[in-house]
Protein backbone atom coordinates (compact mmCIF):
# COMPACT_ATOMS: atom_id res chain seq x y z
CA UNK A 1 0.00 0.00 0.00
CA UNK A 2 1.56 3.37 -1.15
CA UNK A 3 1.14 6.74 0.76
CA UNK A 4 1.35 9.92 -1.45
CA UNK A 5 1.65 13.70 -1.21
CA UNK A 6 2.64 16.90 -2.93
CA UNK A 7 5.86 18.86 -1.09
CA UNK A 8 3.30 21.47 -0.12
CA UNK A 9 1.38 18.87 1.85
CA UNK A 10 2.58 18.07 5.28
CA UNK A 11 0.35 15.65 7.04
CA UNK A 12 -1.41 12.85 6.30
CA UNK A 13 -2.50 9.23 7.97
CA UNK A 14 -1.62 5.90 6.73
CA UNK A 15 -2.19 2.56 8.27
CA UNK A 16 -0.35 -0.45 6.77
CA UNK A 17 -2.85 -3.11 6.57
CA UNK A 18 -0.82 -6.12 5.14
CA UNK A 19 -3.40 -9.03 4.78
CA UNK A 20 -6.24 -7.67 6.24
CA UNK A 21 -9.77 -7.07 4.35
CA UNK A 22 -10.00 -3.40 3.10
CA UNK A 23 -13.08 -2.19 1.58
CA UNK A 24 -13.67 1.88 0.66
CA UNK A 25 -16.17 1.22 -1.62
CA UNK A 26 -14.46 3.12 -4.14
CA UNK A 27 -15.66 0.87 -6.46
CA UNK A 28 -19.05 1.99 -6.34
CA UNK A 29 -20.16 -1.78 -4.67
CA UNK A 30 -20.45 -4.05 -2.38
CA UNK A 31 -19.27 -7.12 -4.02
CA UNK A 32 -17.54 -9.56 -1.47
CA UNK A 33 -20.22 -8.71 1.44
CA UNK A 34 -22.30 -10.85 2.34
CA UNK A 35 -26.07 -8.76 2.99
CA UNK A 36 -28.29 -9.65 5.83
CA UNK A 37 -31.73 -8.56 5.35
CA UNK A 38 -33.43 -10.89 7.76
CA UNK A 39 -36.90 -9.54 7.22
CA UNK A 40 -36.62 -9.88 3.83
CA UNK A 41 -36.78 -14.15 4.29
CA UNK A 42 -40.60 -14.22 5.26
CA UNK A 43 -41.72 -11.39 3.20
CA UNK A 44 -40.27 -12.36 0.10
CA UNK A 45 -38.74 -9.09 -1.28
CA UNK A 46 -36.07 -7.52 -0.42
CA UNK A 47 -36.74 -5.41 3.09
CA UNK A 48 -33.58 -3.14 3.21
CA UNK A 49 -31.57 -1.71 1.02
CA UNK A 50 -27.92 -1.62 0.25
CA UNK A 51 -26.22 1.19 -1.85
CA UNK A 52 -22.41 1.66 -2.14
CA UNK A 53 -23.53 3.97 -5.29
CA UNK A 54 -21.82 7.07 -3.53
CA UNK A 55 -18.95 4.93 -2.76
CA UNK A 56 -19.54 4.58 0.82
CA UNK A 57 -22.35 1.78 1.78
CA UNK A 58 -26.05 2.78 3.15
CA UNK A 59 -28.05 0.78 4.75
CA UNK A 60 -31.73 1.45 4.85
CA UNK A 61 -34.97 0.81 5.54
CA UNK A 62 -38.41 1.71 5.87
CA UNK A 63 -39.86 1.38 10.08
CA UNK A 64 -40.97 -2.31 10.30
CA UNK A 65 -44.70 -2.40 10.75
CA UNK A 66 -45.59 -5.60 9.02
CA UNK A 67 -45.67 -7.99 12.16
CA UNK A 68 -44.31 -7.33 15.55
CA UNK A 69 -42.66 -10.91 15.67
CA UNK A 70 -40.54 -9.59 12.72
CA UNK A 71 -38.63 -7.19 15.13
CA UNK A 72 -37.42 -3.88 14.29
CA UNK A 73 -36.06 -2.63 11.08
CA UNK A 74 -31.98 -4.19 10.82
CA UNK A 75 -29.77 -4.98 8.07
CA UNK A 76 -25.79 -5.98 7.99
CA UNK A 77 -22.96 -7.20 5.64
CA UNK A 78 -20.44 -9.28 6.79
CA UNK A 79 -16.96 -10.69 5.40
CA UNK A 80 -15.87 -14.44 4.97
CA UNK A 81 -12.87 -14.92 6.92
CA UNK A 82 -12.89 -16.14 10.58
CA UNK A 83 -11.04 -14.05 13.11
CA UNK A 84 -10.30 -14.98 16.58
CA UNK A 85 -8.69 -12.31 17.78
CA UNK A 86 -9.91 -9.05 15.92
CA UNK A 87 -9.15 -5.27 14.75
CA UNK A 88 -11.75 -3.91 13.01
CA UNK A 89 -12.24 -0.13 12.03
CA UNK A 90 -14.86 1.52 9.90
CA UNK A 91 -15.96 5.49 9.45
CA UNK A 92 -19.83 5.81 10.12
CA UNK A 93 -20.00 8.91 7.67
CA UNK A 94 -23.53 9.90 7.89
CA UNK A 95 -27.04 8.54 9.93
CA UNK A 96 -30.40 9.97 9.84
CA UNK A 97 -30.54 12.58 12.80
CA UNK A 98 -34.06 12.04 13.81
CA UNK A 99 -34.32 8.03 14.47
CA UNK A 100 -32.78 6.45 16.95
CA UNK A 101 -30.27 3.87 15.76
CA UNK A 102 -28.00 1.99 16.78
CA UNK A 103 -25.07 1.52 13.85
CA UNK A 104 -21.98 -0.23 14.16
CA UNK A 105 -19.63 -3.30 14.09
CA UNK A 106 -20.29 -7.09 14.34
CA UNK A 107 -17.63 -9.22 15.54
CA UNK A 108 -17.00 -13.04 15.80
CA UNK A 109 -20.52 -13.27 14.85
CA UNK A 110 -21.44 -17.22 13.75
CA UNK A 111 -21.49 -18.05 10.18
CA UNK A 112 -25.04 -18.05 8.65
CA UNK A 113 -26.95 -15.86 10.73
CA UNK A 114 -30.73 -15.63 10.02
CA UNK A 115 -33.60 -14.50 10.74
CA UNK A 116 -33.76 -14.91 15.01
CA UNK A 117 -30.34 -16.53 14.77
CA UNK A 118 -27.71 -14.41 14.91
CA UNK A 119 -24.55 -14.75 17.82
CA UNK A 120 -21.53 -12.87 18.46
CA UNK A 121 -20.54 -9.21 19.47
CA UNK A 122 -21.93 -5.65 18.58
CA UNK A 123 -19.84 -2.47 18.86
CA UNK A 124 -22.42 0.07 18.28
CA UNK A 125 -22.73 3.80 17.96
CA UNK A 126 -25.77 5.72 19.48
CA UNK A 127 -25.90 9.06 17.86
CA UNK A 128 -28.72 10.15 20.09
CA UNK A 129 -27.33 9.01 23.49
CA UNK A 130 -24.02 9.87 22.15
CA UNK A 131 -22.33 7.11 23.57
CA UNK A 132 -21.03 3.43 22.52
CA UNK A 133 -21.69 0.01 23.65
CA UNK A 134 -20.47 -3.21 23.30
CA UNK A 135 -23.43 -5.93 23.23
CA UNK A 136 -23.42 -9.66 23.39
CA UNK A 137 -25.89 -10.40 20.97
CA UNK A 138 -28.05 -13.95 21.40
CA UNK A 139 -30.85 -15.24 18.67
CA UNK A 140 -30.79 -11.47 17.20
CA UNK A 141 -30.90 -9.95 20.46
CA UNK A 142 -28.95 -8.54 23.12
CA UNK A 143 -27.69 -10.64 26.20
CA UNK A 144 -25.84 -8.82 28.39
CA UNK A 145 -23.38 -6.32 27.72
CA UNK A 146 -19.56 -5.95 28.44
CA UNK A 147 -17.81 -2.88 30.07
CA UNK A 148 -19.99 0.27 30.43
CA UNK A 149 -21.65 2.46 27.52
CA UNK A 150 -19.22 6.52 27.72
CA UNK A 151 -20.66 8.99 26.16
CA UNK A 152 -18.31 10.83 23.38
CA UNK A 153 -16.78 13.77 24.60
CA UNK A 154 -17.80 15.73 21.86
CA UNK A 155 -21.41 15.27 19.54
CA UNK A 156 -20.42 14.13 16.02
CA UNK A 157 -22.86 15.24 13.33
CA UNK A 158 -23.75 13.43 10.54
CA UNK A 159 -21.47 15.71 8.26
CA UNK A 160 -18.75 15.10 10.98
CA UNK A 161 -19.12 11.48 11.12
CA UNK A 162 -17.06 8.84 13.80
CA UNK A 163 -14.56 6.09 13.56
CA UNK A 164 -15.39 3.00 15.38
CA UNK A 165 -12.67 0.54 15.90
CA UNK A 166 -13.27 -2.89 17.82
CA UNK A 167 -10.93 -4.91 19.10
CA UNK A 168 -10.95 -8.44 20.64
CA UNK A 169 -7.95 -10.05 22.02
CA UNK A 170 -8.69 -13.54 23.91
CA UNK A 171 -11.83 -12.55 25.96
CA UNK A 172 -10.86 -9.15 26.33
CA UNK A 173 -13.31 -6.75 23.83
CA UNK A 174 -12.05 -3.12 23.70
CA UNK A 175 -14.37 -0.61 21.51
CA UNK A 176 -13.36 3.15 20.91
CA UNK A 177 -15.03 6.01 18.96
CA UNK A 178 -12.66 8.57 17.41
CA UNK A 179 -13.04 11.81 15.87
CA UNK A 180 -12.82 11.87 11.60
CA UNK A 181 -11.50 15.36 11.66
CA UNK A 182 -8.66 14.50 14.48
CA UNK A 183 -8.08 10.68 13.75
CA UNK A 184 -6.22 10.42 16.90
CA UNK A 185 -8.66 12.39 18.98
CA UNK A 186 -10.30 9.38 21.64
CA UNK A 187 -13.68 10.25 22.16
CA UNK A 188 -14.46 7.59 23.97
CA UNK A 189 -13.35 3.63 25.30
CA UNK A 190 -15.36 0.67 26.62
CA UNK A 191 -13.64 -2.26 27.50
CA UNK A 192 -14.57 -5.87 29.25
CA UNK A 193 -14.21 -9.59 29.09
CA UNK A 194 -16.60 -12.19 27.91
CA UNK A 195 -15.90 -15.92 27.26
CA UNK A 196 -18.79 -16.64 24.90
CA UNK A 197 -17.70 -16.50 21.94
CA UNK A 198 -13.93 -17.21 20.55
CA UNK A 199 -13.90 -16.76 16.63
CA UNK A 200 -16.59 -15.88 13.53
CA UNK A 201 -17.01 -13.49 10.74
CA UNK A 202 -17.55 -9.25 11.02
CA UNK A 203 -19.74 -7.01 9.47
CA UNK A 204 -21.10 -3.77 9.91
CA UNK A 205 -24.94 -3.11 11.21
CA UNK A 206 -27.75 -0.67 11.63
CA UNK A 207 -30.72 -1.63 14.02
CA UNK A 208 -33.46 -0.19 14.77
CA UNK A 209 -32.84 1.35 18.72
CA UNK A 210 -36.72 3.17 19.25
CA UNK A 211 -38.40 2.64 21.48
CA UNK A 212 -41.41 1.26 19.86
CA UNK A 213 -39.65 -0.88 17.39
CA UNK A 214 -41.04 0.43 13.92
CA UNK A 215 -38.45 3.43 13.16
CA UNK A 216 -36.90 3.75 9.85
CA UNK A 217 -32.91 2.63 9.84
CA UNK A 218 -30.60 5.31 7.64
CA UNK A 219 -26.93 4.94 8.11
CA UNK A 220 -23.79 4.89 5.92
CA UNK A 221 -20.40 3.68 6.55
CA UNK A 222 -16.79 3.80 4.77
CA UNK A 223 -13.69 2.81 5.05
CA UNK A 224 -13.83 -0.50 6.45
CA UNK A 225 -10.45 -2.57 7.56
CA UNK A 226 -10.10 -5.62 9.55
CA UNK A 227 -7.48 -8.20 10.76
CA UNK A 228 -5.92 -10.34 13.43
CA UNK A 229 -4.31 -7.28 14.81
CA UNK A 230 -3.86 -3.93 14.90
CA UNK A 231 -2.10 -2.46 11.79
CA UNK A 232 1.31 -0.45 12.57
CA UNK A 233 0.30 3.28 12.06
CA UNK A 234 3.23 5.39 9.85
CA UNK A 235 0.95 8.49 11.26
CA UNK A 236 2.06 12.17 10.26
CA UNK A 237 4.02 12.65 7.37
CA UNK A 238 6.23 15.74 7.02
CA UNK A 239 8.09 17.50 3.80
CA UNK A 240 10.61 20.55 4.07
CA UNK A 241 13.13 21.91 1.93
CA UNK A 242 16.42 22.49 3.62
CA UNK A 243 19.66 23.78 1.62
CA UNK A 244 18.39 22.79 -2.16
CA UNK A 245 17.27 19.03 -0.76
CA UNK A 246 13.47 17.92 -0.30
CA UNK A 247 13.72 16.41 3.40
CA UNK A 248 10.79 13.69 4.05
CA UNK A 249 10.21 12.84 7.42
CA UNK A 250 7.56 9.39 8.11
CA UNK A 251 6.78 7.27 11.19
CA UNK A 252 8.80 4.06 10.49
CA UNK A 253 9.29 0.51 11.14
CA UNK A 254 12.49 -0.08 12.33
CA UNK A 255 14.28 -2.93 10.26
CA UNK A 256 11.69 -2.43 7.57
CA UNK A 257 12.94 -0.81 4.45
CA UNK A 258 11.32 1.63 2.32
CA UNK A 259 11.53 3.32 -1.32
CA UNK A 260 10.33 6.95 -2.73
CA UNK A 261 9.41 7.66 -6.10
CA UNK A 262 8.48 10.83 -7.71
CA UNK A 263 6.15 12.22 -10.42
CA UNK A 264 4.95 15.03 -11.98
CA UNK A 265 1.33 14.11 -12.93
CA UNK A 266 0.76 11.10 -10.53
CA UNK A 267 0.49 8.64 -13.48
CA UNK A 268 4.33 8.30 -14.08
CA UNK A 269 6.61 7.00 -11.42
CA UNK A 270 10.31 7.20 -10.73
CA UNK A 271 11.94 5.67 -8.43
CA UNK A 272 14.53 8.26 -6.84
CA UNK A 273 15.74 6.32 -3.78
CA UNK A 274 15.28 2.71 -2.21
CA UNK A 275 16.53 0.73 0.75
CA UNK A 276 15.76 3.36 3.11
CA UNK A 277 16.12 1.55 6.31
CA UNK A 278 13.96 2.15 9.58
CA UNK A 279 15.53 4.13 11.94
CA UNK A 280 16.91 1.90 14.60
CA UNK A 281 15.27 2.79 18.16
CA UNK A 282 12.68 5.11 16.51
CA UNK A 283 9.69 5.22 15.12
CA UNK A 284 10.74 8.23 12.88
CA UNK A 285 13.31 8.28 9.80
CA UNK A 286 14.68 10.99 7.53
CA UNK A 287 15.17 10.78 3.73
CA UNK A 288 16.28 12.96 1.84
CA UNK A 289 16.96 13.75 -2.00
CA UNK A 290 17.91 16.37 -3.98
CA UNK A 291 15.20 18.98 -4.97
CA UNK A 292 15.10 22.35 -6.98
CA UNK A 293 12.65 24.93 -5.50
CA UNK A 294 9.63 25.77 -6.88
CA UNK A 295 9.35 22.40 -8.35
CA UNK A 296 5.68 20.88 -8.52
CA UNK A 297 6.41 17.01 -7.95
CA UNK A 298 4.68 14.12 -6.30
CA UNK A 299 6.36 11.57 -4.33
CA UNK A 300 5.28 8.88 -2.90
CA UNK A 301 6.68 6.10 0.04
CA UNK A 302 6.38 2.56 -0.79
CA UNK A 303 7.09 -0.14 1.71
CA UNK A 304 9.52 -2.79 0.19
Amino acid sequence: MILSFLTALLSLTFHEIGTAQIDNFDDGNDNGWQRFDPISSVIGSNWVTFDASSKALNIKASGQNLNPQLGPSRGAVFRPDIYSDFWISADIVDWDPSQRQAIGILARIQPNPSLGNAQGYLLSFQPQENDIQITRLVGEQPDGYIGDDPPLTIQPQPSEGVRLVFIGQGNLLTGRAYSLSEPNLLLAESSGTDNSFSQGVAGLLAFDFSTGGNSPIDATFDNYAAGAEEPYQFGTIGARVEDGNLLIDFLSKPGSFYAIDQSTNLKEWIEVDDGIEGSTGSDRTTAQIPFVAGSKLFFRIRKQ
